[in-house]
Protein backbone atom coordinates (compact mmCIF):
# COMPACT_ATOMS: atom_id res chain seq x y z
CA UNK A 1 0.00 0.00 0.00
CA UNK A 2 1.52 3.25 -1.23
CA UNK A 3 1.26 6.44 1.52
CA UNK A 4 1.96 9.85 1.13
CA UNK A 5 1.76 12.64 4.01
CA UNK A 6 0.48 16.46 2.82
CA UNK A 7 -2.70 17.36 1.57
CA UNK A 8 -2.90 19.46 -1.03
CA UNK A 9 -5.45 21.68 -3.42
CA UNK A 10 -4.09 20.51 -6.45
CA UNK A 11 -7.10 19.07 -9.15
CA UNK A 12 -6.17 16.94 -11.79
CA UNK A 13 -9.85 16.68 -12.80
CA UNK A 14 -10.53 13.90 -10.98
CA UNK A 15 -7.88 11.53 -13.06
CA UNK A 16 -6.58 8.28 -11.42
CA UNK A 17 -2.79 6.75 -12.02
CA UNK A 18 -5.17 4.27 -13.48
CA UNK A 19 -7.27 6.53 -15.69
CA UNK A 20 -6.06 10.03 -17.61
CA UNK A 21 -2.78 10.37 -16.03
CA UNK A 22 -1.16 13.27 -18.07
CA UNK A 23 2.91 12.96 -17.40
CA UNK A 24 3.66 16.96 -18.89
CA UNK A 25 0.48 18.48 -16.00
CA UNK A 26 2.05 16.59 -13.38
CA UNK A 27 5.62 17.80 -13.97
CA UNK A 28 4.28 21.49 -14.02
CA UNK A 29 2.54 21.04 -10.96
CA UNK A 30 5.36 19.25 -9.11
CA UNK A 31 7.70 22.20 -10.63
CA UNK A 32 5.04 24.84 -9.80
CA UNK A 33 5.27 23.81 -5.78
CA UNK A 34 9.08 23.13 -6.18
CA UNK A 35 9.69 26.70 -7.09
CA UNK A 36 7.75 27.75 -4.41
CA UNK A 37 8.78 26.22 -1.72
CA UNK A 38 13.02 26.19 -2.71
CA UNK A 39 14.66 28.62 -0.90
CA UNK A 40 17.56 28.48 -3.67
CA UNK A 41 14.81 29.39 -5.89
CA UNK A 42 14.51 32.97 -4.40
CA UNK A 43 18.12 33.54 -3.93
CA UNK A 44 19.71 32.90 -7.27
CA UNK A 45 19.11 33.92 -10.72
CA UNK A 46 16.90 31.47 -12.13
CA UNK A 47 16.38 32.95 -15.60
CA UNK A 48 17.07 29.96 -18.11
CA UNK A 49 14.38 27.38 -16.74
CA UNK A 50 13.17 27.78 -20.69
CA UNK A 51 16.94 26.83 -21.95
CA UNK A 52 16.63 22.89 -20.50
CA UNK A 53 15.57 20.04 -22.83
CA UNK A 54 18.32 17.15 -21.39
CA UNK A 55 20.25 16.26 -19.08
CA UNK A 56 23.90 17.30 -19.71
CA UNK A 57 22.72 20.25 -21.71
CA UNK A 58 25.04 24.07 -20.85
CA UNK A 59 23.97 27.19 -20.50
CA UNK A 60 25.82 30.40 -22.08
CA UNK A 61 25.18 33.08 -19.43
CA UNK A 62 27.48 36.18 -20.41
CA UNK A 63 28.39 38.54 -17.38
CA UNK A 64 28.12 42.42 -17.99
CA UNK A 65 31.75 43.76 -19.28
CA UNK A 66 33.42 46.13 -16.25
CA UNK A 67 33.81 50.10 -17.90
CA UNK A 68 36.76 51.88 -17.20
CA UNK A 69 36.03 55.56 -15.95
CA UNK A 70 38.31 58.37 -16.27
CA UNK A 71 38.95 61.67 -16.04
CA UNK A 72 38.19 64.04 -19.56
CA UNK A 73 39.66 67.34 -20.17
CA UNK A 74 38.48 70.01 -22.98
CA UNK A 75 39.35 68.52 -25.94
CA UNK A 76 40.85 65.19 -25.48
CA UNK A 77 41.31 62.73 -27.44
CA UNK A 78 38.60 59.80 -26.45
CA UNK A 79 40.06 56.59 -26.45
CA UNK A 80 36.74 53.93 -26.71
CA UNK A 81 37.18 50.78 -24.23
CA UNK A 82 37.32 47.33 -26.20
CA UNK A 83 34.70 45.12 -24.28
CA UNK A 84 35.34 41.90 -23.46
CA UNK A 85 32.87 39.04 -22.77
CA UNK A 86 33.00 36.67 -19.99
CA UNK A 87 31.58 33.75 -20.74
CA UNK A 88 30.42 31.46 -18.06
CA UNK A 89 29.07 27.81 -18.69
CA UNK A 90 26.17 26.40 -16.68
CA UNK A 91 26.05 22.77 -16.71
CA UNK A 92 23.15 20.39 -16.13
CA UNK A 93 24.94 17.58 -14.70
CA UNK A 94 23.09 16.95 -11.44
CA UNK A 95 19.97 15.33 -11.05
CA UNK A 96 17.66 13.28 -8.91
CA UNK A 97 14.67 11.08 -9.52
CA UNK A 98 11.26 10.12 -7.79
CA UNK A 99 9.15 6.85 -8.26
CA UNK A 100 6.08 5.93 -6.15
CA UNK A 101 3.85 3.13 -6.58
CA UNK A 102 0.07 2.98 -6.54
CA UNK A 103 -1.95 -0.36 -6.12
CA UNK A 104 -4.90 -0.57 -8.21
CA UNK A 105 -7.04 -1.53 -4.93
CA UNK A 106 -5.99 1.41 -3.85
CA UNK A 107 -7.68 3.95 -6.33
CA UNK A 108 -10.92 1.35 -6.23
CA UNK A 109 -11.53 1.89 -2.66
CA UNK A 110 -10.49 5.35 -1.77
CA UNK A 111 -12.27 8.90 -2.28
CA UNK A 112 -8.14 10.22 -1.96
CA UNK A 113 -6.79 11.71 -4.94
CA UNK A 114 -3.41 10.07 -4.89
CA UNK A 115 -1.86 11.96 -7.52
CA UNK A 116 -2.57 15.30 -5.94
CA UNK A 117 -0.62 13.93 -2.46
CA UNK A 118 1.91 12.55 -4.12
CA UNK A 119 2.91 15.78 -6.27
CA UNK A 120 2.86 17.72 -3.37
CA UNK A 121 5.11 14.85 -1.49
CA UNK A 122 7.51 14.74 -4.39
CA UNK A 123 7.97 18.62 -4.87
CA UNK A 124 8.62 18.72 -1.23
CA UNK A 125 11.51 16.01 -1.59
CA UNK A 126 12.81 17.64 -4.26
CA UNK A 127 13.36 20.88 -2.92
CA UNK A 128 14.93 18.91 0.01
CA UNK A 129 17.64 17.67 -1.81
CA UNK A 130 17.79 20.84 -4.52
CA UNK A 131 18.40 23.13 -1.45
CA UNK A 132 20.87 20.95 0.80
CA UNK A 133 22.87 20.21 -2.71
CA UNK A 134 22.94 23.86 -3.93
CA UNK A 135 23.39 25.95 -0.58
CA UNK A 136 26.34 23.42 0.05
CA UNK A 137 27.85 24.34 -3.36
CA UNK A 138 27.74 27.68 -2.43
CA UNK A 139 28.79 27.58 1.02
CA UNK A 140 31.77 26.14 -0.62
CA UNK A 141 35.18 28.21 0.05
CA UNK A 142 36.42 27.68 -3.44
CA UNK A 143 34.06 29.35 -4.69
CA UNK A 144 34.22 32.51 -2.49
CA UNK A 145 36.98 34.78 -2.39
CA UNK A 146 39.03 34.53 0.93
CA UNK A 147 37.88 38.28 1.95
CA UNK A 148 34.38 37.26 2.48
CA UNK A 149 35.30 34.22 4.64
CA UNK A 150 34.66 34.82 8.36
CA UNK A 151 36.84 31.82 9.31
CA UNK A 152 37.59 28.26 8.34
CA UNK A 153 36.26 25.34 9.50
CA UNK A 154 39.14 24.48 12.12
CA UNK A 155 37.22 23.36 15.23
CA UNK A 156 38.68 26.67 17.14
CA UNK A 157 37.54 29.13 14.79
CA UNK A 158 33.76 28.10 14.79
CA UNK A 159 32.09 30.95 15.47
CA UNK A 160 29.78 31.33 18.56
CA UNK A 161 26.98 32.80 17.60
CA UNK A 162 24.61 31.60 20.73
CA UNK A 163 23.40 34.90 22.16
CA UNK A 164 21.46 37.81 19.98
CA UNK A 165 24.25 40.20 20.11
CA UNK A 166 26.93 38.01 18.93
CA UNK A 167 24.36 36.75 15.71
CA UNK A 168 23.66 40.55 15.05
CA UNK A 169 27.05 41.69 15.03
CA UNK A 170 28.18 38.66 13.02
CA UNK A 171 25.59 39.52 10.04
CA UNK A 172 26.51 43.04 10.43
CA UNK A 173 30.25 41.84 9.59
CA UNK A 174 28.70 39.79 6.49
CA UNK A 175 27.11 42.56 5.29
CA UNK A 176 30.38 44.93 5.60
CA UNK A 177 32.72 41.96 3.43
CA UNK A 178 30.16 42.38 0.72
CA UNK A 179 29.63 45.81 0.72
CA UNK A 180 33.77 46.31 0.63
CA UNK A 181 33.67 44.36 -2.40
CA UNK A 182 31.01 47.01 -4.01
CA UNK A 183 28.21 44.17 -4.10
CA UNK A 184 24.88 46.17 -4.31
CA UNK A 185 23.04 46.59 -1.06
CA UNK A 186 19.47 45.26 -2.71
CA UNK A 187 18.50 42.30 -3.47
CA UNK A 188 20.99 40.56 -0.84
CA UNK A 189 19.90 37.54 1.30
CA UNK A 190 21.19 35.58 4.09
CA UNK A 191 20.54 31.86 4.65
CA UNK A 192 20.26 30.63 8.63
CA UNK A 193 19.09 27.41 10.03
CA UNK A 194 15.99 27.29 12.70
CA UNK A 195 18.56 27.32 15.48
CA UNK A 196 19.54 30.70 14.49
CA UNK A 197 16.01 31.62 13.75
CA UNK A 198 15.15 30.54 17.54
CA UNK A 199 18.44 32.92 18.91
CA UNK A 200 16.72 35.72 17.31
CA UNK A 201 13.33 34.89 18.73
CA UNK A 202 14.05 34.75 22.11
CA UNK A 203 12.51 37.03 24.66
CA UNK A 204 15.10 39.10 25.43
CA UNK A 205 15.88 39.90 21.36
CA UNK A 206 13.52 42.46 20.00
CA UNK A 207 15.42 41.49 16.17
CA UNK A 208 12.61 40.04 14.52
CA UNK A 209 9.75 42.72 15.88
CA UNK A 210 7.80 45.17 12.95
CA UNK A 211 10.42 48.03 13.91
CA UNK A 212 13.59 45.56 12.74
CA UNK A 213 12.14 43.37 10.03
CA UNK A 214 9.12 45.54 8.43
CA UNK A 215 6.70 43.58 9.56
CA UNK A 216 3.87 41.25 8.10
CA UNK A 217 3.77 43.27 5.27
CA UNK A 218 7.22 42.81 4.28
CA UNK A 219 6.73 38.61 4.10
CA UNK A 220 6.67 37.16 0.44
CA UNK A 221 4.78 33.67 -0.96
CA UNK A 222 7.68 31.75 -0.23
CA UNK A 223 7.37 30.03 3.39
CA UNK A 224 11.04 30.34 4.13
CA UNK A 225 11.11 34.00 4.27
CA UNK A 226 10.95 35.56 7.72
CA UNK A 227 11.64 38.92 7.05
CA UNK A 228 14.71 41.73 7.00
CA UNK A 229 17.55 42.53 8.81
CA UNK A 230 20.67 44.25 8.69
CA UNK A 231 19.88 44.70 4.85
CA UNK A 232 19.83 41.09 4.01
CA UNK A 233 16.85 39.55 3.28
CA UNK A 234 16.39 36.43 5.99
CA UNK A 235 15.58 32.61 5.00
CA UNK A 236 15.22 30.04 7.19
CA UNK A 237 15.42 26.23 6.07
CA UNK A 238 16.48 22.47 7.61
CA UNK A 239 18.77 22.46 4.63
CA UNK A 240 21.23 25.23 5.59
CA UNK A 241 24.93 23.66 5.00
CA UNK A 242 26.40 22.30 8.11
CA UNK A 243 29.91 20.78 8.60
CA UNK A 244 32.51 18.30 10.52
CA UNK A 245 35.70 20.71 12.17
CA UNK A 246 38.69 19.75 11.69
CA UNK A 247 39.89 20.15 14.45
CA UNK A 248 40.14 18.15 17.62
CA UNK A 249 37.59 18.09 21.04
CA UNK A 250 34.57 19.51 21.65
CA UNK A 251 31.58 18.27 19.01
CA UNK A 252 30.45 19.22 15.60
CA UNK A 253 26.39 18.97 16.72
CA UNK A 254 24.74 22.20 15.81
CA UNK A 255 27.89 23.52 13.21
CA UNK A 256 26.58 25.48 10.10
CA UNK A 257 27.87 27.20 6.89
CA UNK A 258 25.65 30.66 6.83
CA UNK A 259 26.11 31.67 3.57
CA UNK A 260 25.08 35.39 2.30
CA UNK A 261 25.26 37.20 -0.78
CA UNK A 262 23.81 39.01 -3.37
CA UNK A 263 20.80 37.15 -5.84
CA UNK A 264 23.61 37.90 -9.02
CA UNK A 265 25.83 35.62 -7.60
CA UNK A 266 24.86 32.20 -8.23
CA UNK A 267 22.61 31.17 -11.69
CA UNK A 268 21.00 28.26 -11.30
CA UNK A 269 18.64 25.80 -13.75
CA UNK A 270 16.00 23.25 -13.19
CA UNK A 271 13.70 21.21 -14.84
CA UNK A 272 11.31 17.88 -13.63
CA UNK A 273 12.94 16.50 -17.11
CA UNK A 274 10.63 13.49 -17.56
CA UNK A 275 8.36 12.47 -15.83
CA UNK A 276 6.76 9.04 -16.66
CA UNK A 277 3.36 6.27 -15.57
CA UNK A 278 4.16 2.33 -16.53
CA UNK A 279 2.75 -0.68 -15.73
CA UNK A 280 4.39 -2.75 -12.89
CA UNK A 281 5.56 -6.23 -14.22
CA UNK A 282 5.16 -7.88 -10.38
CA UNK A 283 2.17 -6.47 -8.67
CA UNK A 284 -1.22 -4.85 -9.67
CA UNK A 285 0.05 -1.18 -9.93
CA UNK A 286 1.24 1.90 -11.99
CA UNK A 287 4.81 3.25 -10.88
CA UNK A 288 4.95 6.96 -11.51
CA UNK A 289 8.16 8.37 -11.64
CA UNK A 290 10.36 11.60 -12.86
CA UNK A 291 13.83 12.93 -12.74
CA UNK A 292 15.15 16.17 -12.09
CA UNK A 293 18.13 17.67 -13.28
CA UNK A 294 19.62 20.78 -12.22
CA UNK A 295 22.84 23.13 -12.45
CA UNK A 296 24.78 25.30 -11.13
CA UNK A 297 27.32 27.78 -11.54
CA UNK A 298 29.16 30.90 -9.89
CA UNK A 299 28.67 34.08 -11.50
CA UNK A 300 30.19 36.65 -8.74
CA UNK A 301 32.02 35.06 -6.18
CA UNK A 302 32.35 38.38 -4.38
CA UNK A 303 29.05 38.33 -4.32
CA UNK A 304 28.62 35.61 -1.71
CA UNK A 305 29.79 35.39 1.88
CA UNK A 306 30.07 32.12 4.31
CA UNK A 307 30.63 31.54 8.13
CA UNK A 308 31.03 29.12 10.20
CA UNK A 309 29.20 29.39 13.27
CA UNK A 310 27.00 27.55 16.05
CA UNK A 311 23.98 28.42 17.61
CA UNK A 312 23.46 26.04 20.46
Amino acid sequence: MAHFAGASTLNFGGATPTGNFVPTIYSKQVQLIFRRKSVVEMITNNDYLGEITDFGDTVQILKEPTITVSSYTRNATVAPQSLTDDEIVLVLDQANKFAFKIEDIETRISHINWEALATNRAAYQLKNHYDREVLAFMADPANILDANEMNDQDEANTLDWTTPDALLNGISSMSTRLSLQDVPEEDRFLVLPYEAMEVLARADSKLLNADTNGGAANLQTNPHFKGTLRGFQIYATNDAPTYTSTGTGGTNVGRYAVVAGHMSAVATANSILKTEKIRDQDTFADIVRGLHVYGRAVVRPESLAVAHAKFA
